[in-house]
């Protein structure tokens, strides 16, 4: 018998050996007793022996025996005996057997066993065990068990088990998330971040993080096969391109799940991370310039700056050249010689928040990617001066805001008419590629191009007349239109309107400046000596005029266009200022673009040059502190000027002015300041309504008017500031309706509008901002009564509503207050005349946000 008393073929024997002893029938049932040595039938027995032979056959049986062998056979069975062999088997089993084996095999087996086995491995196994072996393995397994094993491992595993070792490991885990629940002895050394809950016993020294325990509630193959499922569903990658070992799709899905200190779950939001993570390994970021992940470099911008490498431990909206709004979600992507090399990712098309994508100056490869046609909120594409191959992609169409694409110095094939269904385009650079064909006629469709240049292609024919009809002697828009229209009758392209055109073929001598781009062939003459300029030839890559253009083109959707070219409007003023007067000089597609025009309109709608303090001009006092500066001074950034806070990626989150002569009104673009959150501006003339926009303001945390001279009602968009804390409008005798949208404000703590013309009722789901703590509504015309509902939040009965004063005193009082900390005679009477002491109540101190 064989392997479980199966008569096969005898082990090594051959033909010349034991060949009398050869029977060439079977017996037809087995023998009660094995022989000592295996038969050697050519077939099996049709039942195996009832013990095994004493010796294996070399091959084993067709089915396992009851009992095993007392050695393994030479050969691994294809299926597991229903008992274990006293002794492993040289090579494991496919499957694992239903009871661990006494000995372990030499190699683990491909899927573990369902029990543990009585002594460890010699080696780990890829896939952990459902339950903790008897005895700890020598080397860690590759995964964590779901529970741990009852004493320690020798080398401690790289991540932690989900439940806590009843005793501590020799030494620490090298992961950096902790296990979920505490061990009931510390560990030797600290983890980096604290468990959800504490330990039985304090650990000997104090672990180092600043944020709380990330916990998924799974174990983490299912955490990476959610996480896979939400990236393939919501993504272009694919699950081979996660499976693919070299692609910048498995890196960037590695990162995330094992490598990123973040450590997302699948309810987070992980796209964009995701994505940003492709874009740097598709480009080769530990290549880059600047920013890579392990750039240590002292003069690194993310050294000297607010922003970070890129893959760092904080929000993606922190790396280097990447852009958020209000809402965390990326706008923009810009890089400029920062060595990127090879493909833009497809992913990128997942980003649907992108309003600029600009990667100039670098060594990018491969096709401009059709998906970006999907991206309907973008606006600018820059991707010139690298080595892009293929067609204009035709989707780009899809893209109705487009307004700039600049795709000049690649290697540029087919023709240009996939611009003609781009109705919005007001920038256009082709030139130095190897666009051929015509002109198509229907770009004189273009009714909002500004600037377009072709020349340096292999374009053919003539400038259609629709879009000679656009140029601006013509009453139109187009101010530069360029192509290869010169050299007479050897013309590629016959223009009769271009503003400028450019020839093939070398002049003969040199010009005494040097030209844009660079020509065909050399000149017969060679040019002076270079000039030796510390500063670029053309900043931003275009000259002033096209600049200004591109300028007014990004801020008509800040703006009304029509109040920005209106002379002595606050629009038109910052404008020019931004466009022609600012010696920070920055280019349309700068990442300040938009706060700093925003800034400046502040500054003439509130008629900043009439300030007391820190007007432009130095005719004033201006001392806040050290880095302080003049509003609109040009040598500084925004976020140093006077009154002005900002975050550590340079947005705006503070606009600060006591008793400064601000007047004028306050513009609806300051929505656009979405990192927001204290505006005050007290003691000054505002005049004009509380701007709608303001409900934009996601951040917004305090709001303070107080002692102005505003007018209108409270915009019931002010209701999705969500995070307000304080609303100070008191002493804004002009200001009127009711109140009802500070009803949805449920985070309010401090409320003063007292001193007004505010009508109506008070309405009863007030008592609905459980956070109140001050509501000062008295000099009013509102009436009626104190809900019940607010009186129930004093904090004479256990709420947090301290002060709350109304019209309630008098003998005639405009409301019926039976729980108001102070009751005010009617507003008719002055306050020198009132019944009452007024007694000043401090505002709260807001805590940061996040608190």
């Amino acid at each position: 018998g064989g392997d479980g008393g199966g008569d096969g073929i005898g082990a090594d024997v051959n033909d010349g050996e034991f060949r009398d002893n050869i029977s060439s029938d079977k017996t037809e049932s087995p023998t009660v007793t094995p022989s000592s040595v295996p038969s050697i039938s050519l077939e099996p027995t049709s039942y195996p022996t009832a013990s095994p032979s004493v010796h294996p056959s070399t091959p084993p049986s067709g089915s396992p025996t009851s009992y095993p062998t007392h050695s393994p056979t030479a050969q691994h069975s294809g299926m597991p005996s229903a008992q274990p062999s006293e002794s492993p088997t040289f090579a494991p089993s496919t499957h694992p057997s239903g009871q661990p084996t006494s000995l372990p095999s030499a190699s683990p087996t491909t899927d573990p066993s369902s029990s543990p086995s009585q002594a460890p491995t010699a080696a780990p196994t890829r896939i952990p065990t459902g339950q903790p072996t008897g005895h700890p393995t020598n080397s860690p397994t590759y995964l964590p068990s779901p529970s741990p094993s009852s004493f320690p491992t020798e080398v401690h595993s790289n991540m932690p088990s989900a439940d806590p070792s009843s005793h501590p490991s020799a030494s620490p885990t090298i992961s950096h998330k902790p296990s979920d629940t505490p061990s009931t002895s510390p560990s030797v050394s600290p983890t980096s971040s604290p468990s959800a809950s504490p330990s039985a016993i304090p650990s000997a020294s104090p672990s180092t993080s600043h944020s709380p325990t990330r916990d998924c509630r799974m174990n983490e193959v299912e955490r990476a096969r959610l996480v896979s499922d939400l990236i393939i569903a919501e993504t272009t990658t694919t699950f081979e391109d996660i499976l693919n070992d070299d692609s910048p799709q498995h890196m960037a899905f590695h990162w995330l799940m094992y490598e990123d200190n973040q450590y997302l779950c699948p309810d987070d939001e992980v796209i964009q991370r995701y994505v940003l993570a492709v874009l740097y390994f598709s480009t080769n970021g530990d290549s880059w310039t600047h920013c890579s992940a392990g750039d240590v470099a002292m003069d690194s911008p993310c050294a000297v700056g607010t922003e970070t490498n890129f893959l760092a431990d904080g929000s993606e909206c922190d790396w280097y050249g990447v852009t958020c709004g209000g809402s965390k979600t990326v706008t923009k992507i810009a890089f400029e010689n920062n060595n990127l090399r090879g493909p833009i990712p497809d992913e990128i098309s997942s980003l649907t928040d992108l309003v600029t994508l600009s990667l100039e100056k670098m060594n990018l490869s491969g096709t401009i990617p059709s998906v970006l046609g999907t991206l309907a909120k973008i606006l600018s594409i820059d991707l010139d001066f690298n080595e892009l191959t293929g067609t204009i992609p035709p989707e780009l169409k899809n893209i109705d805001e487009l307004k700039l694409l600049d795709l000049n110095d690649n290697m540029l094939s087919g023709n240009v008419d996939a611009l003609v269904e781009i109705d919005h385009l007001l920038f256009v650079q082709l030139h130095n590629n190897r666009l051929s064909g015509t002109v198509s006629e229907r770009l004189g469709e273009l009714k909002e191009l500004r600037a377009i240049t072709m020349f340096g292609n292999d374009l053919k024919g003539y400038i259609p007349e629709g879009m000679c009809d656009n140029r601006v002697e013509n009453g139109g828009q187009l101010q530069h239109l360029e192509v290869d229209c010169g050299g007479g009758d050897d013309a590629d392209v016959s223009c009769t309107c271009c503003s400028k055109c450019w020839t093939e073929s070398p002049t003969a001598s040199p010009t005494s400046i040097p030209s844009a781009s660079p020509s065909f062939e050399p000149t017969p003459i060679h040019s002076a000596p270079p000039s030796f300029s510390h500063s670029p030839t053309v900043r931003c890559n275009m000259d002033a005029t096209e600049r200004s253009f591109f300028l007014q083109a990004f801020l008509e959707d800040v703006s009304d266009p029509v109040a920005m070219v209106r002379d002595g409007s606050a629009q038109n003023k910052a404008f020019k200022w931004l466009a022609e007067e600012d010696e920070l000089y920055i280019c349309p597609t700068d990442n300040n673009v938009v706060q700093r025009y925003v800034m400046a309109l502040f500054y003439f709608a509130t008629e900043g040059d009439s300030w007391l303090r820190c007007t432009q001009e130095a005719v004033t006092p201006c001392a806040r502190g050290a880095d302080t500066y003049r509003w609109l001074s040009g040598s500084a950034n925004e976020c140093n000027w006077s009154g002005v806070d900002c975050d550590e990626s340079g947005g705006v989150t503070g606009i600060v002015f006591d008793d400064n002569g601000l007047s004028g009104y306050l513009p609806s673009e300051i929505s656009q300041l979405q990192n927001l959150e204290v505006l005050k501006l007290e003691n000054g003339v505002i005049a004009g309504s509380l701007p709608s926009t303001l409900g934009s303001l996601k951040s917004l945390r305090e709001l303070d008017l107080d002692f102005n001279s505003l007018t209108g009602s409270i915009p019931g968009e002010l209701a999705d500031a969500e995070q307000l804390r304080v609303l100070d409008l008191n002493n804004n005798y002009e200001l009127t309706g009711n109140i009802n949208p500070l009803t949805h404000l449920i985070n309010l703590r401090f409320v003063q509008l007292h001193h007004t013309q505010l009508t109506g009722t008070i309405p009863s789901s007030l008592g609905d901002l459980k956070d109140l703590e001050t509501l000062s509504i008295y000099a009013t015309d509102m009436e009626g009564v104190m809900p019940r509902a607010v009186c129930r939040n004093r904090d004479t009965l256990g709420g947090n509503l301290i002060n709350l004063q109304a019209d309630c005193g008098g003998s005639s009082p405009e409301v019926l207050c039976i729980c108001c900390s102070m009751c005010f005679p009617m507003r008719r009477m002055t306050l020198d005349t009132a019944a009452v002491v007024l007694i000043p109540t401090a505002m709260p101190v807001i805590p940061p946000s996040g608190s």
